[in-house]
This record gives C-alpha cells, structure tokens and sequence, in this order.
C-alpha cells in the first residue's frame, strides 16, 4: 500500500531538481533585484516633490519707484495668480503693473514681455541689478514628469510611430 522510498525518482522530481541547481547566491541576488526593482517603483509612482521654473529680471529704478521687468513664457502666465514672487529664495509682495500684447518666439516659445511692482529690499534695490525669480510649479512625482516629457516628445515630432 506505501510507495517504498527505494522507489521515489528523486532524479525527475521538480523540486530536487530546482534545489540541486540554484545555489544560494543567485537566490539572494535575484531577491535583493525583485526587492530593489519594487522600491524603484514605489520612489517613481509615490514620491513628491515641489518643482519650479526659473527667469531672470532686471530691476528698473524709475524716479522714486522700483520695478521688475523680465520675460517670461506661458507656464508662467497659467501659474502666477499670487501677489508674491520668491525673488533670490525670498518671497516679495508684487502685483504685475503691465503685460505686452506682442510676443517674440525663441526655440518655438512664445515670451512676453512683463513689468512688476515690487518692493524690494535696499541690497536688491539697484538699477540694471539681475535677479532671479523662481515660480512654483506645484508637486509632481517622476512618473507624471517621464509621462509629460513622452508626450511633449511626441506632440513635437520628436517620436514617431
């Protein structure tokens, strides 16, 4: 009625198989790649970060009055709905004063030309002085930026079918 152990095939049984011919070192290389490749993942779907654009201004000193004058592109346009701009890594209040209806193009980008109001502090308050304004663009992750480079990549011409 019991199988005699004399006749198991250990030769042809799967799992003798697979443990005769895995050591353990492409075991513990093959989970330490899966475990890897898993956190590669999880930092490219969850992790957030603050991303921002970057333009340079000129400061123009006009009587008494001090203004900002730089052009920017249209994502500037669709993100600044504030009252501040982070002037050299310091928030200042500033209202736009003044927008140009023209536009000049630059590697297929439309700029305009703007002029800001600003307060300024006295180490910044020189005339022909060039600043650095960043403008937050909000959170993404890497994922949501490898997809908007694929289709900006694609809507350029860039990838073809």
């Amino acid at each position: 009625m019991y199988q005699k152990l004399d006749c198991i095939d250990i030769f042809n049984n799967s799992a003798v198989i697979y443990l005769r011919k895995s050591s353990s070192k492409i075991v513990s290389w093959i989970s330490i790649l899966l475990i890897g490749s898993l956190l590669f993942s999880w930092i490219l779907l969850f992790y957030n970060y603050e991303t921002y654009n970057v333009y340079y201004a000129k400061v123009v000193k006009n009587d008494e009055e001090n203004y900002i004058s730089m052009s920017v592109d249209e994502t500037f346009i669709e993100l600044q709905n504030r009252n501040f701009l982070e002037i050299n890594s310091e928030e200042y209040k500033c209202h736009l004063m003044s927008m140009s209806d023209n536009y000049y193009l630059l590697n297929e980008h439309k700029y305009w030309q703007t002029t800001f109001e600003c307060e300024l502090p006295e180490q910044l308050n020189i005339n022909e002085n060039v600043i650095e304004v960043k403008v937050d663009k909000g959170k993404t992750t890497l994922f949501k930026q490898i997809i908007n480079k694929i289709r900006k990549g694609m809507k350029n011409g860039r990838i073809k079918n």
